[in-house]
Formats: structure tokens, C-alpha cells, sequence
């Protein structure tokens, strides 16, 4: 059996999260855009990504991203696991943000 090491990043934000980041961080971080995303998730060796955008979950962008790992032209990226951020108040009154991975 082969032991391998797998690179994952399950917090990257799109143009749903706009209105929680600086200005120009996501504004080109739309479906159209999601080859660009891809080609620098293949040249990281990315192999597992989420979408984590607050307090939202963009349908369409994860199925056109699901898309293209079943297509395999992006062959390092095996796979996407849905997800949001959450923003919270917790018990101490102190805001923060909890990621939900489905």
C-alpha cells in the first residue's frame, strides 16, 4: 500500500464573500475565473479543496468546480468537499467564525 502525503485547502473564499474582505481580495473570484483558481491549485499540488465562504454557499460555483475535478484536467485536485463559514457570537460575546464542512 502506498503512504502519500495530500495538500488541502478548505478555506478559500469566492466573490460571495465580498462583502466580508477587502476591497479587490475576491472581486475575481467568480465561476468564470475557476481555471485560474485550478492551475494554481495544480501547480501548489493542491489535492483537496473547500469553498468556505461566509455565511453562504454558492451552488453553482461548486458544481462548475466539481465539474472540473471529474473532468481531470486538473489532475492534482482529487476532489472538493462543500462547506461555509460561519459567523458566530459565542457564549463570551466575542465574534468568530466557525467552519462547517458537509
Amino acid at each position: 500500500m502506498l503512504n502519500e502525503n495530500i495538500k488541502i485547502d478548505l478555506h478559500i473564499h469566492s466573490i460571495a464573500s465580498k462583502y466580508k474582505e477587502s476591497v479587490g481580495v475576491v472581486d475575481q473570484s467568480t465561476v468564470e475565473n475557476l481555471p485560474v483558481l485550478f492551475k494554481k491549485l495544480e501547480t501548489e499540488g493542491i489535492n483537496l479543496i473547500s469553498f468556505t465562504d461566509h455565511n453562504t454557499f454558492d451552488s453553482k460555483l461548486y458544481i462548475e468546480a466539481e465539474g472540473l475535478i471529474r473532468l481531470g484536467s486538473y489532475p492534482s485536485v482529487k476532489g472538493i468537499i462543500a462547506g461555509i463559514e460561519f459567523d458566530v457570537l459565542l457564549d463570551t460575546e466575542k465574534p468568530c467564525h466557525i467552519h462547517r464542512l458537509f
